[in-house]
């Protein structure tokens, strides 16, 4: 997410304030694998959502595992050092420590490292081709969950591109949860989401 117009992103604001940032759930819980999407995800029914389970069936017509590149693309972020992967068995972990070691050869301290240029290294050939397909603005499976609209007037300084879709997993938890019976909640809380 863009915070402001000095930074391309929170990460690059973080990275270049050094400040350590982490990501946790590479596979959006659940989102990006090829399982149905458990019933309390509050995703559930969204074009994300959608759209996930396109680039799931887009993997699978290429004999790729979309959790494997959901990882590969998770771990290969220059400026996010850790990316904390949630497993319940043993294959899974294994899974994890097989695609982590693809990374053992990159050096990290190279300045202008990017993104692509990691996953230039890691991927195969048919997991790039593949994830290619997935990022395509124009046609891939995500395709309208990035357009974007133009807000504010053209000659004037806010005058910016936005997402017409934005999917905030915090107020979408939020929402999931002030529905559960039972569930408390502090005056912050209700506050913060207002």
């Amino acid at each position: 997410r863009r915070i402001s117009s000095d930074f391309s992103s929170f990460a690059d604001y973080c990275y270049k304030h050094h400040m350590g940032l982490l990501t946790a759930a590479p596979l959006s819980m659940g989102l990006l694998t090829n399982n149905s999407t458990p019933h309390w995800h509050p995703a559930n029914g969204s074009k994300l959502a959608n759209a996930c389970q396109d680039a799931a069936t887009v993997c699978r017509q290429h004999n790729v595992e979309i959790t494997t590149l959901a990882l590969l693309f998770a771990f290969s972020h220059p400026q996010i050092p850790c990316t904390i992967v949630g497993m319940k068995n043993v294959q899974e972990l294994q899974t994890a420590a097989t695609l982590a070691r693809r990374f053992r050869d990159i050096d990290w301290t190279l300045p202008g490292l990017t993104q692509d240029a990691v996953l230039h290294q890691v991927l195969t050939e048919v997991e790039a081709k593949v994830y290619q397909i997935l990022r395509d603005k124009l046609n891939g499976p995500f395709a309208d969950i990035w357009k974007e609209e133009h807000v504010g007037i053209e000659a004037e300084a806010n005058y910016r591109s936005v997402p017409l879709y934005q999917w905030d997993g915090v107020r979408e938890a939020h929402n999931f949860w002030k529905g559960i019976d039972g569930a408390e909640y502090e005056e912050w809380q209700w506050k913060s989401f207002s």
